[in-house]
Formats: C-alpha cells, sequence, structure tokens
C-alpha cells in the first residue's frame, strides 16, 4: 500500500485528466480514494476543473478526511492516492467502507455531491 518511496506522479495534468475521464464515465470510482477523495477532488479543482467537467466537483468535503492525508506536492500527494486507488479497486471492489492510510481506523466515503 501507501508507502513513503513513491514515486510522484511524472505528468500531474495527464494523471488528473484520466481521473476526470474515469469519474465520467463511472462517478462511482470515486470510492476507491477513499479518504483520498477529499484531495483528489481539491487537487481537481484547483487545476481548474469544475463541475461542468464533472458533476461531483462541488463544494462537500470531508475536512477530518482531508486533514488525515499528508499534505505535499500534488504529484506526490496524487501517487498516494493513485496507490491507495489501485489496492482498493483491486480488494475492495468499490466499497465505500475503507480505513485511513495513517492508522487502519475504519473510514466510509460518501460525497453528498455525487450522491452514493
Amino acid at each position: 500500500m501507501t508507502d513513503n518511496h513513491i514515486e510522484p506522479v511524472p505528468d500531474l495534468q495527464r494523471a488528473l485528466e484520466n481521473i476526470l475521464q474515469v469519474l465520467q464515465t463511472t462517478p462511482k470510482q470515486y470510492r476507491n480514494f477513499g479518504p483520498y477523495w477529499w484531495a483528489v477532488k481539491a487537487m481537481l479543482k484547483r487545476h481548474g476543473y469544475t463541475k461542468e467537467h464533472f458533476y461531483g466537483l462541488g463544494d462537500s468535503v470531508d475536512r477530518e478526511a482531508l486533514s488525515r492525508i499528508e499534505a505535499g506536492p500534488d504529484a506526490f500527494v496524487l501517487a498516494n492516492a493513485l496507490d491507495f486507488y489501485q489496492y482498493h479497486a483491486s480488494y475492495n471492489l468499490g466499497s465505500p467502507d475503507t480505513y485511513f492510510p495513517d492508522d487502519g481506523e475504519p473510514y466510509h466515503v460518501a460525497d453528498e455531491d455525487i450522491g452514493f
């Protein structure tokens, strides 16, 4: 899972475009980011994406979850988010029930902007 030796995402803009395409096709995929979803959502918005691009980019935020994600440059945060996503998509199959990466405490991801 997430690890301090993960390399930063080499092409941040392309990665964000790909994430947006996945979300536009299957919005439920946001769940695979678990608590990282809030950092990814904020990152998409910082990089110019709006509700016009994906309806889920509204104002809903889980500040507690966001505060528990290790801060850093977007390329590093996204690398950790994608690592979490890959593991979660493979083993938890899109369930909204996951865990915080810092201590393993259970976490239920639910974004009111997306609706499920």
